[in-house]
């Protein structure tokens, strides 16, 4: 006899479906494991394998999570270790000579020193790294700084994205040596008088 269940399931149907609940189950805790060395254990996905990597690194010893961090193969790894060291050198580091954006980014997450933000910002071989560092930077003088000299245009442009000072914007709008720097400036100007100016100044108008 065959049991009827109020949603008008049956017990016959349901057995194959709970049987398959319990397969995937046990299987979710046999995920592969990618490597296992030392302090880092990578674990892929049961499905996907080593396109989804879960990285546990176990140790808390700062001079290990530095060689981690530093010069493990693996970005990912790198990028765990990042989170995790404490040494403000090291996060520098990883910020300014890691191979991997997305390590560098991390690195630049970290980072509380203002004037170590303005060297990724002005500096960094990374286009996303400068802009990663112009994010965690306040100020519209620093942000003045960045628009009139770094040696990226478009960090130029960002930059001025976040400048508010009407006498600052006309500073770059006036004599910042990009084109499409100056005119980005004009166009976040409030100041009716100081826009004056440069409509009768600016060749860019």
């Amino acid at each position: 006899m065959m049991r009827i269940f109020k949603n008008g399931s049956c017990r016959k149907c349901a057995l194959p479906a709970l049987a398959a609940a319990l397969f995937l189950s046990a299987l979710g805790g046999c995920a592969p494991v990618l490597r296992k060395n030392g302090d880092v254990r990578v674990v892929g996905d049961i499905v996907k394998g080593d396109q989804e990597r879960n990285v546990s690194i176990t140790t808390r010893n700062q001079e290990r999570l530095a060689s981690i961090a530093l010069s493990d193969p693996d970005e990912d790894v790198r990028q765990a270790a990042v989170r995790l060291v404490r040494n403000d050198q090291v996060i520098a580091r990883a910020a300014f000579n890691d191979p991997a954006p997305a390590v560098r980014i991390t690195a630049i997450e970290r980072i509380r020193d203002d004037a170590v933000l303005m060297g990724v910002a002005m500096t960094n071989s990374e286009p996303m790294a400068r802009l990663a560092g112009l994010e965690r930077i306040r100020g519209d003088r620093n942000y003045y700084e960045i628009a009139m000299h770094n040696s990226d245009d478009m960090i130029r442009c960002s930059a001025v994205d976040k400048i508010r000072s009407n006498d600052l914007l006309y500073g770059v709008a006036m004599s910042n040596s990009v084109s499409f720097v100056r005119i980005s400036a004009v166009s976040r100007m409030t100041s009716q008088k100081l826009l004056n100016i440069i409509t009768r100044t600016n060749t860019d108008l």
